[in-house]
């Protein structure tokens, strides 16, 4: 399953491209455009 396949299934988020991940501290940082 593709990163951009996860978004929409889990939290529902359309017309997005994910670009890449980032982790700060205890955060994930998911870029998108």
């Amino acid at each position: 399953m593709s990163t951009t396949s996860l978004l929409y299934h889990t939290w529902d988020i359309r017309g997005c491209t994910y670009v890449h991940t980032r982790y700060e501290r205890d955060n994930t940082i998911l870029r998108m455009r």
